[in-house]
């Protein structure tokens, strides 16, 4: 049995077609990360227990972080963001997503500040996905940057995810029964 290598040879066409595609995807990512740093930062002055406000202020900082390789991400497949629109889809789903957690919170009984937990929660699963979709379109191109870029974002926001839960689920009784702030 022989095993043959065959190379395939993609056309600059081709290629493109491919860079538009995932540039579509890295403006989602953009948006949807600009949802999770304005909420972390609506969030911060919220919350009263030092500990967990002392970890969202160091998520909001990795946050920060998150943005700027956003740039490196477009760098990789020598596109551009359009931030302004990015950042106004951000703003326009960070609204959506609150008002919808809210209504679902009160008619669940939670309150406060709580539900800022509970939207940065979900905020920040979609991030973590919309990174992790990013980095397989990257392997999937077999394009190395794209990965390295990615990876530790996903892995850094798994973190941030669990610990959110945690603080989402301790403070969850605080909320509901006695319809206090944390």
């Amino acid at each position: 049995m022989n095993h043959e290598t065959i190379l395939l040879e993609l056309d600059e066409d081709y290629l493109a077609k491919q860079f538009n595609e995932v540039e579509k995807w890295f403006e989602h990512v953009w948006a949807i990360q600009t949802a999770l740093e304005t909420s972390i930062s609506k969030a911060i002055p919220e919350i009263k227990e030092p500990h967990i406000r002392e970890a969202m202020e160091k998520m909001l900082e990795s946050n920060k972080h998150h943005s700027k390789s956003l740039d490196e991400l477009f760098k990789a497949i020598q596109r551009n963001p359009n931030k302004g629109s990015d950042k106004l889809m951000g703003s326009v789903m960070v609204s959506l997503q609150k008002n919808l957690v809210h209504l679902q919170d009160v008619i669940g009984g939670g309150s406060g500040s709580w539900v800022h937990l509970h939207v940065l929660l979900l905020v920040n699963q979609q991030a973590m996905g919309a990174f992790a979709v990013a980095e397989q379109l990257g392997l999937a191109l077999g394009m190395k940057e794209i990965v390295s870029i990615a990876f530790p974002i996903v892995h850094e926001k798994t973190m941030h995810q669990l610990l959110l839960q945690e603080y989402m689920l301790e403070m969850a009784p605080i909320s509901i029964l006695y319809k206090e702030d944390i």
